[in-house]
């Protein structure tokens, strides 16, 4: 059947309607192999898939012959007639059931008499030549050995009902390479299984009806056979199935539930319908045709309020209206990934039609796409875009902006901005591509609004009233300038922490009291390590990110920190010394308590913390992080030893430092007498009584530094 006729059908078929008469299934090049009975495989389900399935027909038999019997359907069954005309059903989906179907019909017709009635059994498994050959009526094409042994096997074996299964191997017709091929064993597992099977019902009841059952296969299983039509539909299907061994999908088994659902007459529009849709997401192979079937009867579900029936409408009624606004927002680009703008989406086309342009369809798409860019969505937020696009008074998302009580979550001041702008300069199309170009920015992240208020001129001459009302006369140049340069700087991957270091001491150079950014309460700070600490600062502190651009307009970001002289900036040994930044390891600062600067965990686990310029390097794996105490002293611990080392610093006195020395814990002893460490010390400590602390003023940090250096020395311990 060609595609084009759309002559696809689902129908109920038995096994007697599928091996009988001039027809015959056809187990395809492209199917996997025969696997139910295999007696060793990766899956333990797999190994009693065969038996249970055997048994599971000899109870349904026994239950329906004591109602007086009946159809009784196992499932699914995808092919496709190739040659047209021929008979021959490719099966695409169902090979394992099929094939133990047949394989037990097989071994009941060993056990039927030789009467009429199996006679009548035999055209079922073969079907003869004009020379007298036998060919079964299943044939696999997948594997010339899985022909050959499944044709011997039925000849020499089913039919000739002589012979033990025992002795199958041994047979002259059972070639060693059968030994090798993966559906030649499933077959000898398969009727092994089968065999086993029917001798434990014999058990439970020596009289079983073989010939009764043997016709119960034949009339009463049935399988909803579903005709694809064309190799290339079934192809379509095999790549989802049958190449991974999962179940069929929910697109494929709601169209045929779509197509059961209508008359025989317009099953062929149906089927036709769904070759269409199953098309288009073919040629859009990243998106999912099971992800569109979802959203769309969720959609339909949530308005009816019963989802079984909301899914039966769908398929029946609102299958191409929902489909066509699905198909037409992916052309204006609209990503219908993206869950949260999916379903405003699907409800704004649906309500507005041939009304909604494609400029309209593309502006919504993407306010509500770049709102998932900086926004976590919640289900007040989906509340809000159902409502604003249940609300709008006409298809522009833009007027909006003229509805009472606004979503003000959706419609937020960076929306209203961007909306307003583009509005007061009649949706220019290159406006809208700097506006995208910006958000696509990581450092941005979908937010352009501060960037946009940078490139407003103020016009002296305007009145006074439209100068409260704007702030002045919108310059896309300058827009553009500010995007490209943010490019620049930055680049596209903001994650990349040595290439972005130059950035950093600029930024230092330029003394703003938002850089570092504060990290972990008040306590660490951060030179934006990440991409999430650049995104908080253009968050946080747009101003230091316009301010590092205008000042490297006539010069390069070294120049910046070169020309930074200020000796008495705390963080002017990292503008001046590039590889402090690389020493320090990406790693966090401490907040500066004047004088005092400290990086965490440098090299192998010290710290290190600047004293006017001057370094201390405090061994991590023996003293625990040094930390501010107060708002004067910096505090190293070492709690096995119980010693405590403090630097406080006290301004305007003569002696600017002093080294104290104390117990951590008073009511607990060290290892280590601290009067020994301060009375052998190049500079001896004295012992205060008030405080109980061995102290040493010093006079300058460097002094107060080689201090601190003896104590840590005279506590190395092993």
């Amino acid at each position: 059947m060609d595609i084009d006729n759309a002559c696809a059908k689902a129908s109920m078929i038995t096994m007697g309607g599928l091996l009988g008469g001039g027809s015959n299934p056809v187990i395809p090049d492209m199917q996997r192999d025969y696997c139910w009975g295999l007696e060793k495989t990766t899956s333990p389900i797999e190994v009693h898939k065969c038996t249970l399935f055997v048994d599971g027909l000899i109870h349904i038999y026994k239950s329906t012959a004591d109602s007086g019997g009946g159809p009784v359907s196992i499932g699914m069954l995808y092919g496709y007639e190739y040659p047209k005309g021929s008979g021959a059903v490719n099966i695409i989906d169902g090979q394992q059931r099929l094939t133990t179907l047949y394989l037990l019909m097989g071994m009941v017709y060993r056990r039927i008499p030789d009467t009429e009635v199996g006679h009548a059994y035999r055209a079922y498994l073969v079907s003869e030549t004009a020379d007298g050959d036998v060919m079964p009526r299943l044939q696999y094409q997948s594997k010339s050995e899985a022909m050959y042994f499944l044709s011997d096997l039925v000849s020499k074996f089913f039919l000739s009902r002589s012979g033990r299964l025992s002795q199958i191997e041994q047979s002259k017709w059972y070639f060693k390479s059968y030994d090798a091929d993966t559906n030649a064993r499933a077959f000898l597992g398969a009727i092994r299984s089968i065999d086993a099977a029917i001798e434990k019902e014999l058990d439970r009841n020596p009289e079983f009806d073989f010939e009764a059952f043997a016709e119960f296969l034949v009339t009463d299983v049935t399988f909803r056979y579903f005709d694809m039509g064309s190799r290339s539909a079934a192809e379509r299907v095999f790549i989802t199935i049958n190449t991974t061994g999962h179940p069929l999908t929910l697109a494929q088994n709601l169209r045929a539930l779509a197509i059961g659902l209508v008359s025989e007459a317009d099953a062929m529009s149906v089927a036709k319908r769904w070759n269409e849709m199953e098309d288009w997401f073919w040629r859009h192979r990243s998106l999912s045709m099971d992800a569109f079937l979802k959203l769309a009867i969720g959609l339909q579900a949530s308005s009816a309020g019963k989802p079984d029936e909301a899914a039966r409408t769908f398929l029946t009624d609102e299958l191409s209206p929902v489909f066509d606004a699905y198909a037409r927002c992916v052309e204006c680009g609209v990503d219908m990934a993206n869950d949260f703008a999916a379903v405003p989406m699907l409800r704004y086309l649906l309500r507005f039609g041939d009304r909604a342009r494609n400029c309209d369809i593309e502006r919504l798409g993407h306010l509500l796409c770049n709102y998932t860019r900086y926004q976590k969505t919640g289900a007040a937020d989906r509340q809000q875009a159902s409502d604003l696009v249940s609300r709008m008074p006409t298809p522009d998302i833009v007027s909006a902006l003229d509805m009472r009580h606004l979503p003000a979550k959706i419609i937020n001041d960076e929306e209203r901005a961007k909306l307003q702008l583009l509005r007061d300069c009649n949706f220019a199309p290159a406006l809208q591509s700097l506006l995208r170009r910006g958000e696509e920015h990581p450092m941005l992240r979908g937010r352009v609004a501060k960037v946009v208020s940078w490139c407003r001129e103020k016009d002296a001459e305007a009145e006074p009233r439209r100068r409260q009302a704007r702030a002045g006369r919108f310059s896309m140049e300058k827009l553009a300038y500010y995007i490209d340069r943010i490019y620049e700087i930055w680049g596209t991957d903001i994650d990349r922490c040595d290439a972005l270091d130059p950035v950093r001491r600029a930024l230092l150079a330029l003394r703003h009291r938002a850089y570092p950014i504060v990290r972990r309460g008040d306590m660490v700070l951060s030179l934006c390590w990440k991409d999430y600490d650049w995104q908080r600062l253009m968050t946080d502190a747009p101003g230091i990110v316009r301010q590092l651009i205008d000042h490297t307009a006539h010069m390069s970001l070294d120049e910046l920190a070169a020309r930074f002289s200020d000796v008495e900036y705390p963080y002017h040994f990292i503008i001046s010394d590039p590889g402090v930044l690389d020493g320090c390891r990406k790693r966090q600062l401490l907040r500066p308590c004047a004088p005092f600067i400290g990086i965490y965990y440098l090299q192998a686990g010290a710290t290190q913390w600047w004293v006017e310029g001057r370094r201390l390097h405090i061994d991590k794996d023996r003293w625990n992080a040094p930390k501010p105490h107060g708002q004067s002293s910096l505090q190293i611990d070492h709690s096995t030893l119980n010693a405590t080392v403090a630097l406080v610093w006290e301004e305007g006195g003569r002696c600017r430092y002093r080294v104290e020395l104390f117990r951590r814990a008073e009511s607990l002893r060290g290892k280590v007498d601290l009067k020994e460490v301060a009375d052998n010390l190049k500079y001896p400590m004295r012992y205060d009584r008030a405080t109980r602390r061995f102290s040493v003023p010093c006079a300058d940090a460097s002094r107060a530094l080689k201090c601190v250096g003896e104590v840590l020395r005279a506590f190395a311990c092993d």
